[in-house]
């Protein structure tokens, strides 16, 4: 089954921000629940033509522990390269200038608080999550609604027992540190975070609107999404995190394609370079229409899905 209209719980697992959510994680608790995982292939493409090896692999940036290990293919294609890039040069999001940025573009002015950006009714709802969740009751307030969204999602995922120490990111940054591989990134933490901050007051309530709207499918979705990622189902991960943006073009094209396309010059340079490079990025990155394997795909590259 695909779940469909569910852009924003998608958005934080496979398509969102990997900087947001290192810096807000710091902030809440540690919940674990453990899962059934099963085996499966991953989401990694070989692109060929270039002067050295590229490979492309797409990330789940919040998984749990029973998630592990993560696909052969992913692990085939660390072991080749020699360098590894990632959405965010690993170590940016740890620097105290990543904290201060979330401060300055998610926390409110003295003079404002939550109450006076939304509905009496969107209020309620955030009241009503806050008494489930008393630890986080006084600082929602004085956050924008980008950032409270964003907290009761992480908040969430992690009751479930999803959370970065398991994914992707943190994981193969860790390795690439211990084990003296080269790093890189194409976006710097301001830019990821102002991807949320720039967003106009109504759009910013829109989306914690449509969080509360998710919470009641959100395990159902996490559980289906973290299947697909394993086993390969690029079409269907496509299908959650494309097609849902139904009415949400404006998001989609800010957070998804826009990065997409602002990708395609720096990999065609590590294409040219010397030096065999994995790409790390959010699986949504990697499947639908003006995905990243689409466009280097139209830009003449050809790319091979790399099996187990």
């Amino acid at each position: 089954m695909i779940i469909r209209s569910r852009p924003v719980f998608a958005l934080l697992a496979i398509g969102s921000l990997a900087a947001t959510l290192v810096v807000l994680a710091k902030a809440l608790p540690d919940l674990k629940e453990a899962t059934p995982a099963a085996p499966g292939r991953g989401l990694v493409w070989k692109i060929e033509g270039g002067k050295t090896s590229v490979q492309l692999a797409g990330s789940f940036h919040l998984l749990r522990q029973n998630d592990l290990p993560h696909p052969v293919t992913l692990e085939a294609a660390y072991q080749a390269a020699q360098q590894v890039w990632f959405e965010v040069p690993p170590g940016d999001m740890q620097k105290p200038a990543a904290a201060a940025k979330v401060m300055a573009l998610g926390m409110l002015p003295a003079d404002q608080t939550l109450a006076g950006l939304i509905t009496p009714e969107s209020h309620a709802r955030v009241t009503s999550w806050t008494d489930n969740n008393p630890s986080l009751a006084p600082v929602l307030d004085r956050m924008r609604p980008w950032l409270v969204a964003m907290t009761i999602m992480l908040t969430e995922y992690q009751k479930m027992g999803a959370g970065l120490e398991h994914g992707i990111e943190q994981t193969f940054q860790a390795r690439a540190l211990q084990d003296g591989k080269a790093t890189g990134g194409f976006e710097t933490v301001e830019q990821q975070l102002s991807f949320f901050g720039e967003l106009t007051a109504e759009k910013q309530a829109a989306l914690l609107d449509k969080t509360f709207e998710e919470l009641s499918t959100s395990r159902e979705l996490i559980t289906e999404m973290i299947r697909n990622w394993r086993e390969g189902r690029d079409e269907e991960l496509a299908a959650q995190m494309n097609t849902s943006f139904t009415g949400h073009e404006d998001l989609k094209k800010r957070l998804l394609n826009d990065r997409n396309a602002a990708w395609i010059g720096p990999i065609e340079k590590l294409l040219a370079g010397d030096t065999p490079t994995l790409v790390i990025v959010g699986a949504g990155h990697l499947a639908g229409p003006g995905s990243v394997v689409e466009l280097l795909e139209k830009k003449g590259w050809k790319l091979t899905r790399v099996e187990p």
